[in-house]
């Protein structure tokens, strides 16, 4: 999804994805930490000002009132407060959002900054997210806080989670759970783990640089190196997405790979490509005991490489 203007010719907004929660947040606002998983977590982004947006979430067993989320962080910055020897007010049950199948509390505080929150429980996956929008003491976000907060979708619709945070976006299936990220500035790796099967999503920058003095298929071999060593496979040209790019099969060495023999080897898939619109090069990897050719393919769909896809 591409930045769109907000209600009224406001500030661009984009779409946020991460771990099944789905926002609409200013455009300008990027991921700068993330911690947990599925089940339990915490995000947050900023300007380049400071910390404008703070995420937790959990799942709940039973009934979970919202508002006992909300009393207990008003305590603590009352608590905050008390220390630091300034005063702070609050307003409660402020109605900043309705979402459906939810029960929700939203409340917002005064002192040396202002802040404005959510606490949502949904009915049908008994996810609790709370949601907090931070910003000076001089500024109201209650016209933010309601695109924000009516925006928030917290769980998968069908068998795809949506990942979209910087400027990447793909789905990964919902039953295999992120194993291990890695998201330094000019290489984001995102690896999706269920017990033999992996599913690995990789985008490269400065494509150009990369490629000066090497081919595609070189610059592949260079990333990955040892990890192929025990594969045999077949690497063939081809056009992915309309632009130049590489697809891969392969299986392990026999003696890499003793379940071969009993019909459970592992295979594997990848396709990497060159987008020349965005200077950036990308990797869909995929290894199963069956293949599972329809997961892959629909990874490789999944991944936005340029307006064009």
């Amino acid at each position: 999804m591409t930045a769109q203007k907000g209600k009224g010719g406001a500030d661009e907004l984009k779409r946020l994805g991460w771990q099944g929660i789905r926002l609409t947040i200013p455009a300008d606002w990027e991921l700068v930490s993330t911690q947990g998983s599925y089940e339990s977590g915490y995000l947050a982004l900023a300007d380049a000002e400071t910390i404008r947006l703070q995420m937790r979430w959990g799942s709940v067993r039973g009934k979970a009132d919202p508002s006992e989320a909300a009393a207990r962080h008003i305590r603590r910055l009352q608590k905050q407060a008390r220390k630091a020897g300034t005063h702070v007010t609050f307003d409660t049950n402020l109605k900043l959002a309705s979402l459906r199948e939810k029960q929700i509390e939203c409340y917002e505080w005064t002192g040396d900054s202002r802040g404005t929150a959510m606490v949502s429980r949904c009915e049908e996956c008994n996810r609790i997210v709370h949601i907090v929008l931070f910003a000076g003491a001089e500024r109201s976000l209650r016209k933010l806080a309601r695109t924000v907060f009516s925006s928030l979708r917290d769980h998968c619709e069908g068998d795809a989670v949506l990942w979209k945070f910087y400027d990447v976006e793909f789905c990964s299936p919902t039953n295999m759970p992120l194993h291990r990220q890695d998201l330094k500035t000019g290489c984001i790796r995102m690896l999706f783990k269920k017990k033999r099967r992996e599913l690995e999503f990789v985008r490269a920058s400065v494509a150009q640089v990369l490629l000066a003095r090497k081919s595609l298929r070189e610059w592949f071999k260079d990333f990955y190196g040892p990890e192929f060593k025990r594969w045999h496979f077949d690497m063939s040209e081809t056009q992915l997405k309309g632009h130049s790019g590489l697809r891969l099969e392969g299986r392990p060495w026999l003696l890499a790979n003793p379940g071969r023999l009993i019909g459970r080897s592992r295979e594997l898939r990848i396709a990497c490509w060159h987008c020349t619109e965005s200077n950036r090069l990308f990797v869909v990897r995929h290894c199963a005991p069956d293949g599972a050719a329809e997961v892959f393919e629909r990874a490789v769909e999944s991944l936005k490489c340029c307006q064009q896809n």
